[in-house]
Protein backbone atom coordinates (compact mmCIF):
# COMPACT_ATOMS: atom_id res chain seq x y z
CA UNK A 1 0.00 0.00 0.00
CA UNK A 2 1.38 3.51 -1.03
CA UNK A 3 2.07 5.66 2.09
CA UNK A 4 0.14 8.62 2.87
CA UNK A 5 1.32 11.99 3.22
CA UNK A 6 1.26 12.07 7.09
CA UNK A 7 2.81 8.18 7.33
CA UNK A 8 5.56 9.81 4.93
CA UNK A 9 6.26 13.33 7.26
CA UNK A 10 5.80 11.21 10.53
CA UNK A 11 8.59 8.69 9.26
CA UNK A 12 10.84 11.58 8.54
CA UNK A 13 10.22 13.10 11.32
CA UNK A 14 11.39 9.95 13.58
CA UNK A 15 14.30 9.42 11.76
CA UNK A 16 15.36 13.37 12.08
CA UNK A 17 14.95 13.41 16.16
CA UNK A 18 16.58 10.31 16.42
CA UNK A 19 19.47 11.73 14.24
CA UNK A 20 19.44 15.45 15.93
CA UNK A 21 19.45 13.27 19.88
CA UNK A 22 22.58 11.25 18.38
CA UNK A 23 24.42 15.16 17.16
CA UNK A 24 24.19 16.51 20.25
CA UNK A 25 26.27 13.38 21.74
CA UNK A 26 28.22 13.68 18.91
CA UNK A 27 29.07 17.45 19.47
CA UNK A 28 30.34 16.78 22.79
CA UNK A 29 32.46 13.91 21.81
CA UNK A 30 34.08 16.27 19.13
CA UNK A 31 34.69 19.19 21.88
CA UNK A 32 36.22 16.86 24.07
CA UNK A 33 38.83 14.75 22.04
CA UNK A 34 39.80 17.98 20.42
CA UNK A 35 40.24 19.57 23.69
CA UNK A 36 42.14 16.55 24.96
CA UNK A 37 44.86 16.51 22.07
CA UNK A 38 45.14 20.28 22.48
CA UNK A 39 44.14 23.50 21.04
CA UNK A 40 47.88 24.96 21.02
CA UNK A 41 49.28 21.84 19.39
CA UNK A 42 46.95 22.85 16.54
CA UNK A 43 47.93 26.10 16.23
CA UNK A 44 51.13 24.87 16.00
CA UNK A 45 51.31 22.00 13.42
CA UNK A 46 47.64 21.79 12.09
CA UNK A 47 45.61 18.78 11.90
CA UNK A 48 48.99 16.09 10.85
CA UNK A 49 50.48 17.49 14.22
CA UNK A 50 47.06 16.44 16.06
CA UNK A 51 47.60 13.20 14.30
CA UNK A 52 50.86 12.22 15.29
CA UNK A 53 50.87 13.00 18.99
CA UNK A 54 47.28 11.39 19.59
CA UNK A 55 46.41 8.98 16.75
CA UNK A 56 43.78 7.09 18.82
CA UNK A 57 41.65 10.31 19.75
CA UNK A 58 42.21 11.64 16.25
CA UNK A 59 40.73 9.06 15.57
CA UNK A 60 37.97 9.29 17.20
CA UNK A 61 37.49 13.17 16.54
CA UNK A 62 37.98 12.50 12.39
CA UNK A 63 34.71 9.37 13.18
CA UNK A 64 32.98 12.19 15.30
CA UNK A 65 33.22 14.61 12.49
CA UNK A 66 32.06 12.12 9.94
CA UNK A 67 29.27 11.09 11.99
CA UNK A 68 27.82 13.90 12.82
CA UNK A 69 27.75 14.99 9.17
CA UNK A 70 26.10 11.14 8.14
CA UNK A 71 23.49 11.90 10.61
CA UNK A 72 23.33 15.76 9.13
CA UNK A 73 22.21 14.50 5.84
CA UNK A 74 19.49 12.43 7.59
CA UNK A 75 17.95 15.24 9.74
CA UNK A 76 17.71 17.70 7.00
CA UNK A 77 14.87 16.60 5.20
CA UNK A 78 13.23 16.69 8.65
CA UNK A 79 14.26 20.50 9.21
CA UNK A 80 12.96 21.63 5.66
CA UNK A 81 9.50 20.12 7.08
CA UNK A 82 9.87 22.74 9.64
CA UNK A 83 9.45 25.88 7.53
CA UNK A 84 9.09 24.48 3.47
CA UNK A 85 5.42 25.06 3.27
CA UNK A 86 6.06 28.55 4.04
CA UNK A 87 9.40 29.28 2.31
CA UNK A 88 9.38 26.38 -0.35
CA UNK A 89 11.98 28.30 -2.49
CA UNK A 90 14.65 28.76 0.26
CA UNK A 91 14.28 25.57 2.35
CA UNK A 92 15.31 23.63 -0.62
CA UNK A 93 18.37 26.27 -1.10
CA UNK A 94 19.14 26.30 2.54
CA UNK A 95 18.69 22.40 2.29
CA UNK A 96 21.11 21.98 -0.26
CA UNK A 97 23.93 23.76 1.14
CA UNK A 98 23.21 21.94 4.35
CA UNK A 99 23.80 18.44 2.11
CA UNK A 100 26.61 20.30 0.29
CA UNK A 101 28.28 21.21 3.79
CA UNK A 102 27.68 17.81 5.72
CA UNK A 103 28.89 15.88 2.12
CA UNK A 104 31.86 17.88 2.12
CA UNK A 105 32.65 17.06 6.50
CA UNK A 106 32.41 13.61 5.51
CA UNK A 107 34.79 13.66 2.44
CA UNK A 108 37.43 15.84 4.48
CA UNK A 109 37.41 13.97 7.25
CA UNK A 110 37.39 10.55 5.58
CA UNK A 111 40.84 11.88 3.65
CA UNK A 112 42.30 12.77 7.33
CA UNK A 113 41.24 9.41 8.60
CA UNK A 114 42.75 7.68 5.82
CA UNK A 115 45.76 9.75 5.81
CA UNK A 116 46.66 8.44 9.77
CA UNK A 117 45.88 5.26 8.54
CA UNK A 118 48.71 5.35 6.25
CA UNK A 119 46.68 5.14 3.20
CA UNK A 120 47.41 8.71 2.35
CA UNK A 121 50.36 10.82 2.04
CA UNK A 122 52.86 10.81 4.71
CA UNK A 123 54.49 13.44 4.94
CA UNK A 124 52.99 15.91 7.79
CA UNK A 125 53.02 19.54 5.77
CA UNK A 126 52.09 18.39 2.76
CA UNK A 127 48.84 16.73 4.06
CA UNK A 128 48.50 20.14 5.72
CA UNK A 129 48.76 22.21 2.46
CA UNK A 130 46.62 19.57 0.81
CA UNK A 131 43.87 18.87 3.56
CA UNK A 132 44.03 22.69 4.98
CA UNK A 133 41.48 23.07 8.28
CA UNK A 134 39.90 25.69 7.13
CA UNK A 135 38.46 23.98 3.86
CA UNK A 136 37.63 21.54 6.52
CA UNK A 137 35.59 23.23 8.76
CA UNK A 138 34.34 25.71 5.96
CA UNK A 139 31.66 23.01 5.08
CA UNK A 140 30.05 22.35 8.78
CA UNK A 141 30.59 25.88 9.99
CA UNK A 142 29.89 28.26 7.17
CA UNK A 143 27.12 26.06 4.85
CA UNK A 144 25.46 24.46 7.62
CA UNK A 145 25.75 27.75 9.58
CA UNK A 146 23.90 29.38 6.69
CA UNK A 147 21.20 26.76 6.79
CA UNK A 148 20.71 27.54 10.63
CA UNK A 149 20.65 31.34 9.72
CA UNK A 150 18.02 30.41 7.04
CA UNK A 151 16.07 28.67 9.90
CA UNK A 152 16.24 30.98 12.20
CA UNK A 153 14.81 33.82 9.58
CA UNK A 154 12.00 31.90 9.01
CA UNK A 155 10.63 31.37 12.22
CA UNK A 156 11.15 35.29 13.34
CA UNK A 157 9.43 35.18 9.79
CA UNK A 158 6.20 33.16 10.10
CA UNK A 159 6.22 32.53 13.84
CA UNK A 160 5.97 29.03 13.20
CA UNK A 161 8.41 27.64 15.93
CA UNK A 162 8.99 28.70 19.94
CA UNK A 163 10.52 32.07 19.80
CA UNK A 164 13.26 30.98 22.09
CA UNK A 165 14.01 28.82 19.77
CA UNK A 166 14.78 31.55 16.81
CA UNK A 167 17.44 33.32 20.12
CA UNK A 168 19.26 29.82 19.60
CA UNK A 169 19.31 29.47 16.46
CA UNK A 170 20.66 32.63 16.40
CA UNK A 171 23.28 31.92 18.72
CA UNK A 172 24.41 28.53 17.06
CA UNK A 173 24.53 30.50 13.71
CA UNK A 174 27.09 33.12 15.62
CA UNK A 175 29.08 30.58 17.12
CA UNK A 176 29.37 28.46 13.72
CA UNK A 177 30.61 31.31 11.92
CA UNK A 178 32.52 32.86 14.87
CA UNK A 179 34.68 28.84 15.29
CA UNK A 180 35.16 29.50 11.50
CA UNK A 181 36.93 32.98 11.86
CA UNK A 182 38.38 31.36 14.54
CA UNK A 183 40.18 28.44 11.97
CA UNK A 184 40.97 31.40 9.33
CA UNK A 185 43.35 34.01 12.57
CA UNK A 186 44.57 29.91 13.75
CA UNK A 187 44.00 32.10 17.17
CA UNK A 188 44.36 29.82 20.33
CA UNK A 189 42.11 31.54 22.84
CA UNK A 190 39.07 32.03 19.94
CA UNK A 191 39.36 28.33 19.18
CA UNK A 192 38.70 27.12 22.89
CA UNK A 193 35.96 29.93 23.32
CA UNK A 194 34.07 28.79 19.42
CA UNK A 195 34.61 24.72 20.14
CA UNK A 196 33.46 25.13 23.88
CA UNK A 197 30.28 27.10 22.94
CA UNK A 198 29.43 25.12 19.98
CA UNK A 199 30.15 21.86 20.83
CA UNK A 200 30.21 21.65 24.59
CA UNK A 201 26.84 24.17 24.88
CA UNK A 202 24.65 25.73 21.86
CA UNK A 203 25.19 22.38 19.01
CA UNK A 204 23.95 20.14 22.10
CA UNK A 205 21.48 21.97 23.26
CA UNK A 206 19.53 22.83 19.67
CA UNK A 207 19.92 19.51 18.65
CA UNK A 208 17.78 18.24 21.75
CA UNK A 209 15.29 20.98 21.34
CA UNK A 210 14.88 20.38 17.68
CA UNK A 211 14.23 17.13 17.74
CA UNK A 212 11.30 17.52 19.68
CA UNK A 213 9.89 19.95 17.31
CA UNK A 214 9.84 17.57 14.54
CA UNK A 215 5.48 16.58 13.69
CA UNK A 216 5.40 13.47 14.49
CA UNK A 217 1.81 12.86 14.00
CA UNK A 218 1.77 14.62 10.37
CA UNK A 219 0.59 17.78 11.75
CA UNK A 220 2.33 20.97 10.20
CA UNK A 221 4.56 22.56 13.21
CA UNK A 222 2.70 26.01 13.05
CA UNK A 223 -0.59 23.86 15.01
CA UNK A 224 1.63 22.37 17.67
CA UNK A 225 4.19 25.48 18.02
CA UNK A 226 2.58 28.51 16.91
Amino acid sequence: MEPTLATKIESRAGLGAMASIAQSGLFVVIAVSALAIGIDRFVRGGLAAMSASAPGLFLVLCGAFILIAVLGLAITPAEKQLIERHTPGLADFGGAMAVLGHSGTIAYFSWWTLYRLGLCVTEPELANRLAPIQLGVMFELVFVGAWVWIIAWAVARHRVLPRGFFWLSVVKAVCFWFTFVAFLLNVTWMLVVGLGATALVVGPAWHLWIARLFPRDGAPSEARHG
